[in-house]
């Protein structure tokens, strides 16, 4: 008889389960842009009762499961944004998309903007909010860098944690230029048209193979708002000479087009000195020599006008032309004295050299884009193509004069003179789709081609106009031609507690380089022709056991292939007894890297990383005689082991507290000599900040970094400390700055290079103790929002290289 009752207690037991079975989810966007950490409410839309809660994850989805048939409130709220309170009836599983409003709220005609938080983490990058942030006004692409923990942006350029190198892109689009030119083009970027920067300590498929560094990815704002938008700034910095740099935006949004025009003026000096001391063991003769190096003028103009046409509701085109142009004029005077020992402190002979230099850059980039956006959750096709040409050209005239250490004449000054054009053009094309699925799923896929040739002469002569002589020996051509042909996969999954992303990307390159010397009967010389394919897989996981605990894993494979500059095998004359030259038979190296990191409330972040490199490509130095040879190697191997943390601390209402502290642990194998070096090197940044009333501003950051290599060399310590001020007037419409850039002088330049046969010691001083003052005024006439649209061309691969 109790067996007739199991048919009903198993249809019970069915409908019981499948009403509890029932699922409600979807994404939470703003404008076609997923919202993280957005919190998500569902309740009894009955009797207001809380059932659950959760928050979005990285891509903005959110999941609720084990519900039941009825009537629900969904209650979504982030800062930023207003809070949205939807009834949901659930009769089957349902996914439901939420798009979040700006909140904006007008009190007597006083604007009043929530704010994101300055800092957010995703799964694969952290987040620093420039806008709407008080950084948004009176400052510049370069000097932002240094707001990132752990990061420092100064002459000596742009690095992480005291150590690993830094890759810049500006909206997707790795920037080319390096050193000084790379400094001045980012200032030449104000922050009124900043939005973010995007800091990925490891990159994954979607970016090139050769991408091992810190990736820092500058978003610029789009014009959301129809009517006209204008932002006018200038900047005047101090150091031992002065800089000026002036910017207007202009962006004008009507019907289906909007229209973009920036232009860019920097004009000013700047300088180095430098002092060298060198022993050769084989002669034991001692010399010293000081470099005084200043830019006599420095012109920059840069000229961006665009435009985007929406051909339709989901469709876009993108157009636009950039142009870059530096001239450039600078003088080296140096002077070496010769003694017989170390312990001598008679002098034996000195020379004199005047290096003056003339330096002009055009450069050239036309970009076009065509977008389909397949639906409101972001899923999108992009295809791409992108034109580079750069027209750059050196002259460059030394006097050298040679004398007794009684001020007497050796020989007759000696004259060298070289012309140094080079011609690069790089056309790329990409294709990618980005498709977000159910069950919080999302897909990419893309391929790439570039194709890139580049074609460098130098012509050297001596002898004093016009009875010059061609110098043979010296003089020569090299022609390098790459292409490359990429294809890349991502799979992203969202779960409850977990979120993962997986990535492959797949690369063949083939690349041939041709020296053509004018002592060899114009006979070319092959020195590399390789092909070769390449894979870079990535992995990023993402824990969330608890509210407030994130746990996180990445892993990505790489590759840096030799720049043009160091593959090179032209001869830089500096003085008789300096040069520096390429090395045409540098190979390519991997670097594996793993990072663990861990997250307390989003205040407190630890982190554990680990780099495994071999056949790294270094500076190298070399004697012949009494000349000292600067080139490129593979020198070494290496491994890394480091740990950082930064947290955010607020002694107050006004001031705020922001650390950063990393030590690593790095040792090195140098091949030739088969011997192996370690160094545990500390490093320290802190930033203070300090908002005030009525509109101002105070900042106090510092950083300090110790026992470093520099490529296989000892490092000096290095530090220095900086101030700046803000205040903003007419609603935020106008902002004046004052900053004091490293005021005591703390910067110093150090590194003891020690060979087999000599050993150099290097110190060196550059431009960075200034007083910056820069004012910048906002125009909007701007009568509707619209939708903020992304462009992310990813048109480059090896731009950086070339």
């Amino acid at each position: 008889m109790k067996y007739l009752y199991l048919p009903f207690f198993l249809i019970i037991f069915f409908n019981t389960s499948y009403a509890q079975s029932l699922s409600l989810s979807g994404q939470i966007i703003s404008n076609g842009t997923p919202v993280s950490q957005a919190t998500v409410i569902l309740k009894n839309a009955t009797d207001s009762s809380l059932l659950k809660g959760i928050s979005s994850s990285h891509d903005g989805r959110y999941n609720f499961q084990n519900l039941q048939k009825g009537n629900f409130l969904l209650v979504i709220s982030s800062s930023g944004f207003k809070t949205q309170r939807q009834t949901i009836t659930l009769t089957d599983n349902l996914i439901h998309n939420v798009n979040l409003e700006t909140d904006i709220l007008a009190l007597n005609e006083v604007k009043i903007v929530s704010k994101k938080p300055f800092m957010t983490r995703t799964l694969d990058k952290t987040v620093i909010n420039i806008e709407n942030s008080v950084y948004q006004h009176a400052e510049n692409g370069f000097s932002l860098f240094n707001v990132i923990p752990g990061v420092v942006a100064d002459k000596m350029g742009i690095s992480y944690g005291g150590q690993r190198s830094v890759l810049v892109y500006i909206d997707d689009r790795k920037i080319y230029l390096q050193g000084d030119e790379l400094m001045r083009y980012l200032k030449s970027i104000p922050s009124e048209d900043i939005k973010t920067y995007e800091v990925r300590t490891i990159s994954g498929a979607e970016y090139e193979g050769n991408s091992t560094g810190v990736v820092i990815n500058i978003t610029l704002k789009k014009n959301t708002r129809y009517g006209l938008t204008s932002t006018i700034s200038t900047n005047f910095e101090q150091t031992r000479y002065g800089q000026f740099s002036n910017n207007i935006g202009l962006n004008y949004k009507t019907g289906k087009f909007n229209f973009k025009v920036n232009y860019n003026k920097f004009n000013g000096k700047s300088f180095s000195d430098d002092y060298q001391d060198q022993l050769y063991y084989d002669t034991g003769i001692h010399s010293v020599q000081t470099n005084k190096y200043i830019d006599d003028f420095v012109r920059l103009n840069s000229f961006i006008f665009g435009i985007d046409y929406d051909i339709a509701k989901n469709q876009l085109i993108s157009i636009d032309y950039q142009s870059m142009s530096i001239k450039a004029s600078s003088v080296t005077n140096a002077t070496n004295n010769t003694y017989p020992s170390i312990n001598s402190s008679m002098l034996d002979s000195f020379f004199i050299t005047k290096n003056n230099k003339l330096t002009s850059l055009q450069n050239r980039q036309a970009n076009f884009l065509y977008r389909i956006n397949l639906d409101s959750l972001g899923s999108r096709i992009d295809a791409t193509y992108s034109y580079v040409g750069y027209r750059n050209e050196l002259n460059s005239d030394l006097n050298n004069q040679f004398f007794y250490g009684n001020g007497s004449e050796i020989r007759k000054p000696q004259y060298l003179q070289f012309n140094n054009p080079t011609k690069v053009d790089l056309s790329t094309g990409n294709i990618s789709l980005k498709k977000i699925l159910k069950n919080s799923v999302e897909l990419q896929f893309g391929s790439k081609y570039n194709v890139s040739h580049t074609d460098n002469k130098i012509t050297y002569y001596y002898g004093i106009p016009p009875d010059q002589v061609l110098d043979k020996q010296r003089s020569n051509a090299f022609v390098y031609d790459e292409k490359i042909f990429g294809l890349f996969g991502t799979y992203t999954k969202s779960l409850k507690i977990w979120s993962y992303k997986l990535g492959l990307r797949a690369e063949y390159t083939s690349y041939k380089g041709e020296s053509i010397a004018q002592n060899s009967n114009n006979t070319p010389v092959t020195f590399l022709e390789n092909s070769r394919w390449d894979f870079f897989p990535s992995v990023f996981i993402q824990a969330k056991p608890s509210q407030g605990n994130v746990f996180s894993f990445a892993y990505s494979r790489k590759i840096v292939r030799p720049s043009y500059n160091s593959l090179n095998p032209f001869e830089d004359v500096s003085d008789p007894y300096n040069i520096s030259r390429g090395n045409p038979y540098l190979v390519p190296y991997f670097t594996n890297s793993f990072e663990l990191n861990y997250s307390k409330n989003s205040v407190h972040n630890f982190s554990l990383y680990y780099t495994n490199t071999a056949n790294i490509i270094n500076t190298s130095f070399s004697t012949e005689n009494r000349i000292v040879i600067e080139s490129y190697a593979n020198l070494n191997n290496e491994q890394k082991l480091g740990l950082s943390y930064n947290t955010s601390i607020k002694p107050t209402k006004w001031w705020e507290i922001t650390p950063y502290a990393s030590v690593a642990y790095t040792r090195i194998y140098v091949k030739d000599r088969q011997k192996s070096y370690q160094k545990l090197s500390p490093n320290i940044f802190i930033n203070n900040r300090f908002t005030l009333k009525n509109g101002y501003f105070a900042e106090l950051n510092g950083n300090y970094v110790y026992n470093n290599f520099f490529s296989i060399y000892d490092l000096l310590p290095q530090g220095k400390i900086n101030f700046a001020f803000r205040k903003s007037f007419l609603n935020d419409k106008l902002s004046v700055s004052l900053n004091l850039n490293d005021p005591f002088n703390l910067t110093r330049i150090g590194y003891d290079v020690n060979e087999t046969t000599f050993r150099r010691d290097i110190r060196r001083t550059l431009a960075t103790r200034s007083v910056a003052v820069g004012l910048s005024y906002v125009i909007s006439k701007g009568k509707k929002k619209i939708k903020e649209v992304s462009k992310e061309l990813n048109n480059e691969d090896e731009k950086n290289r070339l």
